[in-house]
């Protein structure tokens, strides 16, 4: 879960609207993203280990899952008043670039092996990490509150 400092608590104390319970959120979410990040490096690893293709369907639902998490993340820091650029913050401008990359081979129907391309987006999903997501949604709430 968020590791609170005591700075952080001092401030969480303040502000009446975010709660030990929508940390707590924001932890499964920062999680359920991870998850669905590594289940897209999955797909990528075993089209490279089997010399197939992506599995479609699988995929297709990996990516959808994780553009919903990534848009109620989006939804969840503006309502809590984050108005800094998260395009700003790597971890961030990564993940929008995953979903944009997978949304392309399913909207363009491109699931043959490319091992090149594969590889490169497994070295990008390594990069999104459970606790890179949690330190960039910290930053957010706690950089527009102050």
């Amino acid at each position: 879960m968020f590791e609170l400092s005591k700075k952080n608590k001092g401030q969480l104390k303040q502000n009446n609207e975010l709660s030990e319970s929508n940390f707590k959120a924001f932890d499964l979410l920062a999680q359920r993203i991870s998850e669905n990040v590594v289940h897209i490096e999955n797909e990528f690893q075993k089209a490279i280990d089997k010399k197939t293709s992506i599995n479609k369907s699988a995929f297709s639902v990996y990516v959808s899952n994780l553009i919903n998490l990534k848009n109620l993340l989006d939804y969840e820091l503006l309502r809590y008043g984050s108005t800094e650029i998260e395009s700003e913050m790597e971890v961030y401008r990564t993940l929008e670039e995953l979903v944009e990359d997978c949304r392309m081979l399913i909207t363009n129907n491109t699931f043959d092996l490319d091992e090149t391309y594969f590889s490169l987006k497994i070295n990008i999903t390594q990069s999104i990490s459970n606790s890179e997501i949690k330190r960039f949604i910290l930053n957010r709430l706690f950089n527009s509150n102050e």
